[in-house]
């Protein structure tokens, strides 16, 4: 299981069966609440994140790194016997491309 954003996803998560065929409806797997962080990460980034120019500020950009860090363990806590990766990609801000290590 990998934590990521996309455009468009509701759920920022992509889940494969054995045969490598994503799994649409993970929800179920969460607690309500997680549920609803999961899905207003996702939301912030589908507002906010342009497919051009990236995140409108550097905080803003640091802030949904931090946040997702958090959700990824939360995540794996509540999935104890699943291997969960976090993939943030969505680093450009405000045109310019930024390196991991800048949002830390």
């Amino acid at each position: 299981m990998t934590l990521a954003n996309e455009h468009s996803f509701t759920l920022p998560l992509k889940v494969y069966d054995d045969d490598g065929e994503l799994i649409d409806n993970v929800s179920r797997l969460f607690t309500p609440s997680l549920d609803l962080r999961l899905r207003d990460w996702a939301a912030r980034f589908n507002d906010r994140y342009d497919y051009e120019s990236g995140w409108p500020s550097l905080a803003e950009c640091r802030e949904a790194f931090a946040e997702g860090q958090e959700l990824c363990e939360l995540v794996k806590a509540e999935l104890s016997e699943t291997t969960v990766s976090y993939e943030f990609w969505e680093t450009r801000v405000q045109g310019k491309d930024r390196l991991l290590e800048e949002l830390r």
